[in-house]
C-alpha cells in the first residue's frame, strides 16, 4: 500500500499511468480516488486526464490525520486505474500563508462576512486602485 505525505489545506497532487492504451481516453475512462476522512467522512475527488496514458489526482485534506483512499476506474478491468489503494498523512500546516494555515473561505451562517473554514473571521479589502 502507497504512503504519501501533505499538509492540512496545501494540494496534494500524484498521478496513475496506464498500460492499457485508450483511443479516446477523455470520454472513455472516468476515474474518481475516493478519500475517508479522519471522521469517517467520504471525499470523491475525480482524476483528470493529463495526457498519454496518465490521469492525476489532487486533493487538499481539510484536517490533520491519516486517509485512506482507493480508487474507482470505469474500466475496472484495468488493474493500473482501478482499485488501486494508499493512505496520506497530513501533518499540519506550519507556514505563514493564511489560506494554508486557516483553510478555504466561505460564508459566516450570519450571511453578511467571511470566514475560514477553521472560524477565523476574513476581513477582505477591495478597492479599485487602477481607477486612482
Amino acid at each position: 500500500m502507497m504512503e504519501r505525505r501533505g499538509y492540512q489545506n496545501c494540494a496534494v497532487e500524484w498521478g496513475y499511468t496506464s498500460a492499457r492504451h485508450y483511443d479516446d481516453p477523455f470520454n472513455q475512462v472516468q476515474i474518481d480516488v475516493i478519500f475517508t476522512d479522519p471522521e469517517g467522512r467520504d471525499w470523491r475527488v475525480p482524476a483528470y486526464w493529463a495526457g498519454g496514458d496518465e490521469w492525476r489526482v489532487r486533493f487538499a485534506p481539510r484536517m490533520v490525520g491519516t486517509y485512506p483512499y482507493h480508487t474507482r476506474c470505469t474500466d475496472r478491468g484495468n488493474r493500473d486505474l482501478h482499485d488501486q489503494r494508499g493512505i496520506l498523512v497530513a501533518g499540519p500546516y506550519e507556514g505563514e500563508r493564511r489560506l494554508y494555515r486557516h483553510g478555504p473561505l466561505r460564508v459566516h451562517e450570519s450571511q453578511r462576512h467571511l470566514e475560514h473554514i477553521d472560524g477565523t473571521p476574513f476581513f477582505w479589502l477591495a478597492d479599485i486602485w487602477w481607477l486612482g
